[in-house]
């Protein structure tokens, strides 16, 4: 009886040990897109694809940030990340840079500004060849460190938000948030941004 108490304690130990080492093992992950390259430090059990050498993706719970497979069904709690290198102006900028202040007709994919919707400026875009009504709505704001975010809405046939950002200057995300998370893109932002800075490790 002793030995088997004493395997079951020895089996039970070693078990947590290995989970720990999961959790705490980081892998690392260079970026690099000829001009610039970027280094990060991944938990272990994240699961992240480097398709390309300038590409990293990866899945997370919200609000926990904890790892999901990759490879598994989207679910409703849950945000997937892209996250790229270039030195080059961000989708953001570029849209408010380029949008027009009213809506033309003769330009059914141009984004033209709409006003503002609380701290939120609205931009809608991509009209609909029959109606030339627009199907998409981004909202954009500028986050505690005056980056710009760009938060679009597709429809309503979309079952998450797309978010595109910079970090920094050569850093670029690209983030979906599943709908069922709801509409508080600026805490939900904050802490995606939060995760990567956490974890990149230097660049140049």
């Amino acid at each position: 009886m002793a030995r088997i108490l004493f395997a079951y304690i020895l089996m039970m130990s070693l078990s947590a040990c290995s989970e720990q080492r999961s959790t705490e093992a980081k892998d690392q992950f260079r970026l690099s897109d000829g001009e610039v390259t970027q280094l990060f430090e991944m938990p272990g059990d994240l699961k992240v694809e480097q398709s390309t050498k300038s590409l990293l993706f990866f899945r997370l719970q919200y609000p926990s940030m904890n790892a999901r497979d990759p490879q598994g069904v989207p679910q409703d709690d849950e945000i997937a990340v892209w996250i790229s290198l270039a030195n080059h102006i961000g989708r953001a900028e570029s849209l408010v840079k380029q949008a027009n202040e009213k809506i033309d007709p003769s330009l059914p994919g141009q984004y033209y500004h709409d006003g503002k919707a609380g701290p939120f400026e609205v931009y809608r875009g991509m009209l609909d060849k029959s109606s030339l009504l627009p199907q998409e709505v981004i909202y954009v704001f500028r986050d505690e460190d005056g980056e710009l975010v760009g938060v679009e809405d597709p429809g309503s046939w979309s079952r998450a938000y797309g978010v595109y950002r910079k970090i920094g200057p050569n850093i670029h995300v690209r983030y979906h948030i599943a709908k069922a998370l709801g509409r508080d893109f600026i805490e939900i932002d904050k802490t995606v941004k939060d995760f990567i800075l956490k974890h990149a490790k230097g660049g140049k």
